[in-house]
């Protein structure tokens, strides 16, 4: 907590959401530049203005691997199973 109180940019910020209706953005803090903010999702499917507006509030979302397989070009929509190693970098 102390971290992402004095130096956010160092901090990670990370929200979890069974499904993504319209309540996940409330998650999202306001003016997250700077922020590394990630928000993982069991959610079996993801319209492409979804996709869209994730990315448009500049997060990583992850998604179960066949979620991704759909959402192949986007690199803001990645497989839960990279957030450990993604964590890491």
């Amino acid at each position: 907590m102390e971290i992402a109180q004095s130096h956010p940019d160092k901090a990670y910020f990370i929200t979890c959401k069974r499904t993504l209706r319209e309540r996940w953005k409330q998650e999202v803090p306001q003016g997250t530049a700077n922020r590394r903010f990630y928000l993982i999702t069991l959610d079996d499917s993801i319209s492409a203005s979804k996709a869209e507006e994730i990315r448009k509030m500049n997060l990583i979302v992850y998604v179960p691997s066949s979620v991704k397989m759909k959402h192949a070009d986007k690199s803001w929509i990645r497989s839960i199973k990279d957030f450990p190693e993604d964590l890491r970098v």
